[in-house]
């Protein structure tokens, strides 16, 4: 049986005022409640550093995220970014566009090829 930790991974750079959010391929078999867990220590890891920038690989994401997620992540999760002072949040893709931001967010959001562009983005003045 899966755990979380096999559905994603988290790492912090300090360099960067930075938190990272990693999906494997594993989460074709995860579930919501996993997602949900997922997201929460993702921003328990930004607020415990005072991260100021987010970063989601989502090229290997492969869980449905359905409407009801969302509405979660957006009432739950969201207002949590902002208390942080999350300043901007980049996206990992596997091609052209992306996430962009959505309501309520008080930050950037930005979609990238590679880690290394967003990273960049983030070293950038605000």
């Amino acid at each position: 049986m899966s755990t979380a930790q096999d559905y994603w991974q988290l790492t912090h750079r300090p360099a960067d005022s930075a938190v990272l959010l990693r999906w494997t391929p594993a989460t074709a078999d995860m579930t919501d409640a996993d997602f949900k867990d997922a997201l929460e220590a993702f921003i328990d890891l930004a607020e415990g550093r005072r991260a100021r920038h987010l970063l989601v690989d989502v090229r290997a994401f492969r869980h449905a995220v359905g409407e009801a997620l969302g509405v979660w992540r957006g009432e739950t999760i969201v207002p949590r970014y902002n208390r942080a002072g999350i300043r901007k949040f980049a996206y990992v893709v596997p091609g052209p566009g992306g996430p962009s931001g959505g309501p309520g967010e008080d930050f950037e959001t930005r979609a990238f090829a590679d880690e290394d562009s967003a990273l960049a983005w983030f070293r950038e003045a605000v």
